[in-house]
């Protein structure tokens, strides 16, 4: 979850190594990220909720700009 309590990030083992993002009050998944081309192994929001990061078994780090 954000710092602002806004969104919860989740990713599926397996399914297309993709992180997705959905709004906590209501449920909708709001994006999907995508990039990592091994499985995601951690995922950090920045402290003011703007970034998302993700770690993945591709020896990667990969960070998004959240809505």
């Amino acid at each position: 979850m954000d710092p602002q309590g806004r969104y919860v990030a989740s990713y599926a083992p397996g399914v297309n190594n993709a992180v997705r993002l959905y709004r906590l009050t209501t449920g909708e998944l709001v994006t999907t990220f995508t990039g990592h081309t091994a499985g995601i192994t951690d995922l950090a929001f920045s402290p003011d909720g703007s970034k998302l990061a993700a770690s993945s078994l591709d020896g990667t780090i990969l960070i998004w700009n959240v809505p």
